[in-house]
C-alpha cells in the first residue's frame, strides 16, 4: 500500500497469485467497461474503500444481471479473483478488508473445481466499479481518542455501521502512548479519575462499564496511596498542605483541620455538589467562582479547591463552569485516582478489543480533509487521500473549534491544506491566537471567523526516569502533588514566558497501590506546567532554540517542582539516577493530537448538546464538555445515545 493510502485496522492477508489474462473471449462479454489497465489504475488510487457485502451485492447484479450470485459470494472467493487476474499482491490485500460474509454454501460455478480463470476478468471489473464507489457507514467518527472509541463501541454494540477515521498512527488522542528506545511513555493520563471500589453504583465509572459491557477487571485499576494540593514550598512560612486519597472523609478532616473556621461553609459547598445534576444536557452555564464564594470566605481555601480541578479539566481561565466544576470535584474528592499497572494502554487496548468485537472498522493514517454541506447536513467527508465517503450521522472528537473548520473548508470549497497536516502551527485572527486546524490545515488563508473560540491554556510536561523508585529519595507517599508557591492561584496563560513554573502538577506513577507489591521497573517523575503556545510557536522555525528552550524549562520546571517534596539526601541525587528524559510542548501537543494552539482542554466554550451547524454533525469529547478519562468515554457514549440510537 502506498503511503499516502489510509490504512486499514485489519491486518491484511497475503495470497500466492498466479499469472492468467483475459482471453478476447472474456474481453468480449463486458464490451462497455473499461480496460483492465484502467480497472487496476482506479482499483489502486481507492486501497482500501471497498464497500460492505451490500455495495458488493449491488455492483453483483447491476452488472451482471444475476442477483442469485449474491448468496454465494465468498470473502476467499473474491480474493482468489483479483489476485489471480491481476498478479499485483495489493489488491488481494485490499480484497481481505472488504466485510463479506461466507453466508451460504451456495459457490459460483466452477470455483470449486480450481476454474477461476474464465470468470476472474469479469470479477476483477465489477469489483473494480464496487471500489470506485464510495463508501457508506451510519455513523462516522472522527478521532480515535477516548470519547470516539466509546462512541464507536456503543453504536456497534447495536449494529450500527460505524468506522472511526483517525490522523495519527496510534488511537488514545490526548491520553495516548508512545515509545522511545523501547522505552514506553505514557501522554495525558496521570490517573484514571471518578474511581470507585467494587459494589459501588451509580457513578460515572459504573455507567460506563455497563454501557460498553466491560469487566471492570479487565481495566485493572490500582488506586493511588494518597495525593495532596499544596500552597506555599515546602517548609516555607505559611504554606498550607491537604491530604486526600479515595476516602472524601480524609479530605474533609484535612480542610476541618486546616480551615476551622471554613468548615461549616465548605460541608454546605459539598451539599451543594451532591444536589447538583452536573451531566444534565440543558443545564445554563454559571460561574463556579459565584457559587464557590457563597460559601468558601477564604481565598486561600477557595484557591486550593480550584487548582487541582482546573489543572484536571479547564479550559477557561481564571474560573470555571459550575457544572465542569461539580463534574470535577466530584471525580477528583467524591471518586479518586486509580491506574493500570502498564499505565493508559491497557485501557486503549481494552476499548480497542471491545471496538473490534463488535464489528467496528477504523483507519488510521487516514485523517478527515473536510466535511462538505448541502442543505444543513453533512453529504460528505473528504480525506487526506481524495477519498469521499458518506455518513448518516458524524460524530466528532476533534474539537469544536477543529470541527467547525471542517465544515468552513467544505462550504467554501477549499483547498485545505492536506499537506501541511505535520506543520506545527498556522495563523488565524482570533483571540490573538495562533493556532493550528489539523484536520483543515491552512486556515488562516481562509479568512474563517469561528463561532466558538478557541482555546489558550495549553501545558508543557517533563518526563524523567529513573533508576530507582521514587520512595528510594523520600518520594514514595504521594501520588500526585497540585503545587502553586504564589499568594493567589493564577490559572491563566502566562504571557511573558513560555512557561508559567509558579504553579503545576508533579506525578509518580510509581506511588500507586499495586498488587502484591508490585513495582514498576523504573521509577518516574513526571511535572506539569501551564505553557503559552505562541512563544513556543515562535522557536518552531529554529529547531536549535527550540531544543535549547526544552532543556532550559525542562531544569527550571524539575528545580520548582522539588521544592514541593522532601530534600534530597545529596543535591544532585536526581540527575546521578537520571537514565532517560523527555519533554513535550504545546507544539507537540497540537502536532501528535491535532488541538489547535495545544489546547488540551479546547474551547473554554462548551457545547453540551453537542449540535453543530449541521443538522447530522455532533460533538462529543473535551468539547462537548464531560471532563477526564472517564468523563471523556461517557461524552462519546451520550452523544451516541442521544442522537444516533434515540432517534
Amino acid at each position: 500500500m502506498n503511503s499516502g493510502a489510509c490504512e486499514n485496522s485489519t491486518a491484511p492477508t497475503t495470497h500466492n497469485t498466479r499469472s492468467t489474462t483475459a482471453s478476447p473471449e472474456e474481453s468480449a462479454r463486458l464490451p462497455k467497461l473499461i480496460d483492465a489497465k484502467l480497472v487496476l489504475q482506479s482499483a489502486k488510487r481507492k486501497t482500501g474503500d471497498f464497500g460492505r457485502h451490500e455495495a458488493i451485492g449491488i455492483c453483483i447484479m447491476h452488472f451482471t444481471g444475476l442477483p442469485s450470485l449474491v448468496a454465494g459470494v465468498k470473502r476467499h472467493f473474491l480474493t482468489e479473483f483479483i489476485a489471480e487476474f491481476t498478479k499485483i499482491e495489493w489488491v488481494a490485500r485490499t480484497a481481505c478488508i472488504c466485510s463479506v460474509p461466507p453466508v451460504s454454501d451456495t459457490t459460483f460455478p466452477q470455483k470449486q473445481t480450481g476454474g477461476l480463470r474464465g470468470d476472474s476478468f469479469l470479477w476483477a471489473q465489477i469489483l473494480s466499479r464496487t471500489v470506485s464507489t464510495h463508501t457508506h457507514y451510519d455513523v462516522a467518527i472522527i478521532g480515535a481518542g477516548m470519547s470516539g472509541l466509546a462512541a464507536g463501541i456503543r453504536l456497534a454494540h447495536f449494529g450500527k455501521r460505524v468506522c472511526i477515521f483517525e490522523r495519527h498512527n496510534a488511537p488514545g488522542g490526548l491520553n495516548g502512548f508512545y515509545s522511545i528506545a523501547g522505552r514506553k511513555y505514557d501522554v495525558g493520563l496521570h490517573a484514571v479519575t471518578n474511581y470507585v471500589r467494587p459494589g459501588v453504583k451509580g457513578t460515572p465509572l459504573t455507567k460506563l462499564l455497563r454501557q460498553l459491557r466491560i469487566d471492570r477487571d479487565e481495566f485493572a485499576l490500582c488506586e493511588q496511596k494518597q495525593s495532596r494540593v499544596t500552597f506555599g514550598p515546602r517548609g516555607a512560612a505559611g504554606s498550607v498542605s491537604l491530604r486526600f486519597t479515595n476516602d472524601f472523609a480524609v479530605f474533609e478532616n484535612e480542610v476541618a483541620q486546616n480551615f476551622p473556621s471554613q468548615i461549616d461553609g465548605f460541608r454546605a459547598l459539598v451539599a451543594a455538589v451532591r444536589a447538583h445534576n452536573e451531566v444534565s444536557l440543558d443545564a445554563k452555564p454559571v460561574s463556579a467562582r459565584e457559587i464557590v464564594r457563597r460559601h468558601i470566605a477564604d481565598p486561600l481555601l477557595e484557591d486550593m479547591l480550584f487548582c487541582p480541578v482546573m489543572y484536571y479539566g479547564s479550559a477557561q481561565e481564571h474560573d470555571m463552569e459550575w457544572s465542569q466544576f461539580v463534574i470535577m470535584f466530584k471525580a477528583l474528592f467524591f471518586e479518586g485516582f486509580a491506574r493500570p499497572f502498564d499505565g493508559v494502554r491497557v485501557i486503549i487496548r481494552v476499548l480497542l478489543e471491545k471496538y473490534r468485537a463488535a464489528g467496528g472498522e477504523r483507519r488510521m493514517k487516514c485523517g478527515v480533509k473536510k466535511i462538505i454541506p448541502r442543505e444543513n447536513r453533512a453529504a460528505a467527508l473528504v480525506l487526506d487521500n481524495g477519498e469521499e465517503i458518506t455518513a448518516t450521522h458524524i460524530l466528532s472528537s476533534i474539537g469544536a473549534v477543529e470541527t467547525e473548520a471542517l465544515i468552513k473548508c467544505g462550504t467554501r470549497n477549499a483547498e485545505c491544506g492536506m499537506e501541511n497536516t505535520q506543520a506545527l502551527g498556522q495563523p488565524l485572527a482570533s483571540d490573538n491566537s495562533e493556532i493550528r486546524i489539523p484536520h483543515g490545515g491552512h486556515v488562516a488563508s481562509l479568512g474563517i471567523a469561528f463561532a466558538v473560540p478557541p482555546g489558550r491554556l495549553s501545558y508543557v510536561e517533563t518526563i524523567t526516569v529513573l533508576n530507582r523508585q521514587p520512595a528510594d529519595f523520600g518520594w514514595g507517599d504521594d501520588t500526585i502533588i497540585f503545587f502553586n508557591d504564589s499568594p493567589r492561584f493564577n490559572y491563566e496563560r502566562p504571557e511573558h514566558a513560555q512557561v508559567d513554573t509558579r504553579s503545576g502538577v508533579i506525578c509518580f506513577p510509581n506511588n500507586f497501590a499495586y498488587p502484591g507489591d508490585q513495582q514498576l521497573p523504573e521509577g518516574l517523575f513526571r511535572c506539569t506546567c501551564l505553557a503559552n503556545y505562541d512563544l513556543w510557536k515562535n522557536l518552531s522555525d529554529s529547531p536549535g532554540e527550540y531544543r535549547a528552550a526544552k532543556q532550559r524549562w525542562f531544569d527550571d520546571i524539575a528545580a520548582s517542582a522539588k521544592r514541593f517534596l522532601p530534600p534530597l539526601a545529596q543535591p544532585a541525587a536526581l540527575e546521578a539516577a537520571t537514565v532517560a528524559t523527555d519533554m513535550f510542548t504545546p507544539l507537540t501537543i497540537t502536532k501528535f493530537t491535532g488541538h489547535a494552539a495545544g489546547a488540551i482542554y479546547g474551547s473554554p466554550v462548551k457545547n453540551r448538546q453537542g449540535r453543530t451547524a449541521l443538522d447530522n454533525v455532533y460533538l462529543c469529547g473535551t468539547d462537548q464538555g464531560f471532563l477526564g478519562i472517564i468523563g471523556a468515554m461517557l461524552s462519546g457514549i451520550s452523544m451516541a445515545n442521544y442522537h444516533v440510537l434515540q432517534k
